[in-house]
């Protein structure tokens, strides 16, 4: 797979459980106080701590976004250091194929297992990482992990999408009577290189939001832009988009225009604190665009896209409404 595809899933990853454990410093300096800068939480880490303090993680999940995790945080290790006085340790890699070879190297002192008991009961882990995939497994691992204690970080929209209210119950669960909050974060799950997630449950909630509207499935972009561009046919760029490592092997949740709309679920929920069945919102892929609609499209000003929309009155209409504050606070990073 191409550098392409590890970009925003593994760098928002990578970014959420930094702002997890940046809060852990905060909290451990000055009881909560609100977010401080790189070079200021290193000086407090350090005044608090003494020394470089060690997180320990555990990856469920070793296909193209858990190995961009793993390199990101290697090649970004000595940086991180530096700067929050953090660092990162892998103890177990879960994968579903051992023999598989992985386009990654295995960090010292790391297992690499298929048992995922292996990282959820290991009372060393601090923060599961979980980018496995699916919604049953998946929920059973965020569920276990949250309810023994354990920071969770994901990438799985389509979990997200599914779960978001029995993930919400266990998170709130978790943290009930605690001494130290359970984080959870799912920054990658929905347009990780803007990002949206946090501005929605943070930076907004003050206002109020009619509608949302954009790209948000990263493949499909890439291959539009490529037929827009190049005028090549949808199946050559569908291969280009493979080699690259921005298509899955088997692309129909991307193309069929799924992926996007689990998304817009999620965001919808977020948004407007709306519930939706995921199957009652209409979806229309790109498999059927051809050269001809693009010239068209340029007679008209304009080109082709996929975009995610959603208008709040239209939703009111077919949806149940939920306590909006309580939801979009619930997964607040503190």
């Amino acid at each position: 797979p191409g550098a392409g595809s590890r970009t925003a899933e593994s760098t928002m990853l990578s970014i959420t459980m930094l702002a997890i454990v940046s809060s852990a410093v905060r909290l451990q300096a000055h009881g909560g106080a609100r977010a401080l800068s790189r070079s200021a939480v290193s000086s407090v880490h350090m005044q608090v701590a003494g020394a470089v303090r060690t997180v320990t993680l555990g990856l469920v999940g070793g296909g193209t976004v858990g190995g961009g995790i793993v390199e990101i945080l290697r090649e970004q290790g000595p940086a991180l250091r530096q700067s929050l006085g953090v660092e990162f340790k892998f103890t177990s890699i879960c994968v579903s194929d051992m023999s598989k070879a992985r386009d990654f190297v295995l960090p010292d002192g790391c297992q690499l297992t298929s048992n995922v008991h292996d990282v959820l009961d290991d009372p060393s882990v601090e923060v599961v990482i979980e980018v496995m995939g699916g919604t049953t497994l998946a929920k059973d691992v965020v569920l276990a992990a949250m309810k023994s204690g354990k920071h969770v970080i994901t990438a799985n929209k389509a979990l997200i999408a599914a779960n978001l209210p029995d993930i919400a119950a266990a998170h709130a669960a978790a943290n009930k009577g605690a001494a130290k909050p359970v984080h959870f974060g799912y920054e990658a799950a929905v347009c990780g290189g803007i990002p949206i997630i946090k501005v929605l449950q943070r930076d907004l909630l003050g206002d109020k939001i009619e509608g949302v509207r954009g790209i948000i499935n990263g493949c499909t972009n890439y291959m539009l832009s490529s037929m827009a561009s190049t005028g090549c046919s949808y199946t050559d760029c569908l291969k280009g988009a493979s080699e690259l490592g921005y298509a899955e092997a088997d692309p129909t949740l991307d193309v069929g225009g799924f992926d996007a709309r689990s998304k817009l679920k999620i965001l919808i929920e977020l948004a407007f604190g709306i519930s939706v069945e995921e199957n009652d919102i209409p979806v229309k892929g790109i498999t059927g665009v051809t050269a001809t609609d693009f010239e068209y499209a340029k007679m008209q000003g304009g080109t082709v896209k996929l975009l995610g929309v959603a208008g709040v009155q239209v939703l009111k209409k077919r949806s149940k409404i939920i306590n909006e504050s309580e939801h979009k606070q619930s997964f607040f990073l503190k």
